[in-house]
């Protein structure tokens, strides 16, 4: 859905099924993406441990905005726990 609105307007999207394929996707790049929106559920390592490792990998270069469905208080925290700089809900 967030690909859907980006798109068209003029927004270049890289797309990850699993937490792996997206830490693989970031450790082949030359280059940083300006953000990276990171599902809180996804296959393999989640979107919480993924974090944490691009946290580990980029310490202060890289946006990470978490999204999920679920923005209880304990998600969100754990978000920010993991070294995200926002949490938004799925649209």
């Amino acid at each position: 859905v967030i690909e859907d609105l980006l798109v068209p307007e003029g927004y270049g999207v890289t797309r990850a099924m699993s937490g792996d394929e997206a830490l693989a996707i970031m450790r082949s790049r030359a280059f940083l993406p300006d953000i990276v929106l990171l599902d809180c559920q996804m296959p393999g390592k989640h979107g919480f441990e993924v974090c944490e490792e691009l946290r580990r990998l980029y310490p202060d270069s890289l946006p990470v905005i978490m999204v999920s469905a679920n923005v209880e208080e304990g998600s969100l925290v754990r978000g920010f726990n993991a070294g995200a700089n926002d949490f938004v809900q799925k649209p």
